[in-house]
Order: C-alpha cells, then sequence, then structure tokens
C-alpha cells in the first residue's frame, strides 16, 4: 500500500525511481525496494517522501485522501532536498531535536501537519509550537530544582 501510493505520485509527477531517490538524497534501490513492498521505509524518509511531494505522512501510510490539493501544491511541485530541514543524524536511534528553535521551524513549515486527522492551520500551527517550548522550559526548570535538591543532600 505505501510502495503504492508512493508509486502513483513519482509516476504523477513524472520522476523516475533514481529522479526521486536524488531528490531526497537516498539511492534508487531504496526507492526500488520501498515501492515494492520489499523494504520498510525509515521514518525520516517518511517525512522526507511526504514534503517532496506535498501529502501527509498519514496519506502516505494509510490513504486518507487530502482533496485534489495533494498532487497539485506549490510543495509537491518544487523539488527541495528535505534531509537538512528533519535533523541531523545523531548515534541514537531515532533523530532527535535539542534545539527549540530548530523544532519551532520544523513545525511550522511542515506543509501537511495534521493533528487528530485535520489539518492545523499556521495559527494551530504556531500554538502548538509555543505549546512545546513551554513544555520543555517547565521540564528544563523542573531539572534544575531536582538537581539543586540532589546538590543540597550530598553536601
Amino acid at each position: 500500500m505505501l510502495g503504492s501510493r508512493i508509486r502513483e505520485l513519482r509516476l504523477k509527477k513524472g520522476l523516475t525511481q533514481k529522479e526521486l531517490a536524488d531528490s531526497l538524497g537516498t539511492a534508487q534501490s531504496t526507492i526500488a525496494m520501498v515501492e515494492s513492498g520489499k523494504r520498510e521505509v525509515s521514518f525520516d524518509l517518511l517525512i522526507e517522501i511526504a514534503g517532496f511531494f506535498g501529502v501527509s505522512t498519514d496519506y502516505l501510510l494509510l490513504g486518507f485522501e487530502q482533496g485534489p490539493h495533494l498532487y497539485d501544491s506549490p510543495a509537491a511541485s518544487t523539488k527541495r532536498d528535505f534531509k537538512n530541514s528533519i535533523t541531523e543524524e545523531s548515534p541514537a536511534p531515532f533523530n532527535t531535536i535539542t534545539d527549540v528553535k530548530r523544532a519551532m521551524e520544523i513545525i511550522l513549515s511542515q506543509p501537511g501537519l495534521m493533528l487528530n486527522g485535520e489539518m492545523l492551520s499556521d495559527e494551530s500551527k504556531i500554538a502548538l509550537a509555543n505549546a512545546i517550548q513551554m513544555g520543555l522550559a517547565y521540564a528544563e526548570q523542573k531539572q534544575r530544582e531536582e538537581n539543586e535538591k540532589r546538590h543540597n543532600y550530598t553536601k
């Protein structure tokens, strides 16, 4: 299902597997194996593919239609390298975002960000980014308080 959706989007754009792979910064064999269902797609590559075609990851994974703008959006018609827009490679099993500003940029730049099955408006994206920032600030404050308590107990 996922592979056939990617293939359908690629063909609709008139791209070869190699052209799509080059645009995404991956190997043609990766695209071929994903399209044929012989390989699972990584989370990062899934996001890159969705961004490249201007569709949601929900559409790629589950086939939820969003309407005709899926194929005709400006984001879908522009070849962009999304490799650097997600995160830098890290030795952790999953890439992490440690910079709040960067996380907010990523959230605000997503053309098809959804919450509870609904497309988020720009205003909702900003609210989400602000909530994440406030949550992180609160967690950092609690961590400092815990560290101070531990430090005071060891004296």
